[in-house]
């Protein structure tokens, strides 16, 4: 018979099985070997885990650790299992695991940012735990505390939030501090939690070292009484209606305790108060209020008993 009148014969399944071809089944490929190989991944891991368990974790093991954690294709179940080993080591073994550990991470830094912000609870709360049992580093560290602080699962919030306070007991952490209060990209929310933390933390009773820590910060405080946003100016009156016994600020404090007395924040206006009232108690600060108001240096709105 001659070829070109032959009568076309029914197609192959199989050779219409690509993705280019638009007529006959058109089964990704890609798409069904995606699960293989994160199946494929997360038995090796397994394997490479227990064939490890009892070895001292070196820089070559790290790298392969991180490798996984990087690479696309892994599960975040995987991903958990890696972690959660590195947090067992961390934890249980020598003091080089944890040292090891945590200069490698700090190497990754985008993948450990990666990794906190995961949409997995297990993954941020391995990776949360391992640096904040490994890191020595205040300044390292902080950054991942702020963003932990504010994480959406109850116990890393809390477990970041004890973290922040031990930072700051130290000139270290509170230098931190002041840093991120002067950036100008630091969401208002975090400053105020900052602030509000740091209200907590200085004691009226250790008056010499309250100043001192509050020294370098200072300037910023003054920044923050006038901020347009009335949660910081908040923080700033209850940083400073604190700090006034320990620090020689009375004729600094007051000219701006009475113009905050005015501010349209109810709470401002009795921190501003407080703060008046605490100024006032002593000789320096009763010659001032004679001395401004001889001068006119303000004018009075109402009657200084209305007013404070």
């Amino acid at each position: 018979m001659n070829s070109a009148n032959r009568p076309p014969t029914s197609q192959s399944v199989h050779s219409w099985w690509s993705d280019s071809n638009s007529i006959g089944p058109t089964i990704s490929i890609h798409a069904a070997a995606k699960p293989l190989m994160r199946l494929m991944y997360h038995r090796q891991v397994r394997s490479f885990i227990k064939r490890n368990q009892d070895t001292p974790i070196t820089p070559q093991l790290m790298e392969i650790c991180l490798s996984y954690l990087s690479y696309k294709y892994i599960s975040p179940t995987t991903k958990s299992l890696i972690l959660k080993e590195l947090d067992t080591r961390v934890e249980l073994h020598s003091n080089r695991d944890a040292t090891l550990i945590n200069e490698s991470m700090e190497l990754c830094s985008s993948l450990v940012l990666e990794l906190l912000a995961s949409s997995n609870t297990q993954i941020r709360w391995y990776t949360w735990n391992i640096l904040n049992g490994s890191m020595q580093n205040i300044s390292r560290l902080f950054p991942v505390v702020i963003i932990c602080s504010s994480d959406s699962d109850r116990w890393i919030r809390q477990s970041a939030r004890r973290a922040f306070m031990n930072c700051i007991q130290s000139s270290e952490g509170l230098d931190c501090c002041w840093d991120y209060l002067s950036r100008e990209n630091i969401s208002i929310p975090v400053k105020c939690y900052i602030l509000s933390e740091i209200a907590i933390r200085i004691s009226p009773e250790d008056a010499p070292t309250m100043a001192r820590q509050l020294s370098p910060g200072w300037s910023l405080i003054a920044e923050f009484l006038t901020s347009p946003e009335e949660e910081i100016r908040l923080h700033g009156w209850n940083i400073l209606r604190v700090a006034i016994p320990s620090y020689n600020s009375v004729s600094w404090t007051l000219p701006r305790a009475v113009s905050a007395s005015r501010d349209p924040h109810p709470k401002i206006r009795q921190s501003a108060r407080l703060a008046f009232s605490k100024c006032i108690k002593n000789s320096e600060g009763l010659d001032w209020c004679w001395a401004y108001l001889a001068c006119a240096m303000i004018t009075i709105l109402s009657p200084t008993s209305a007013l404070f």
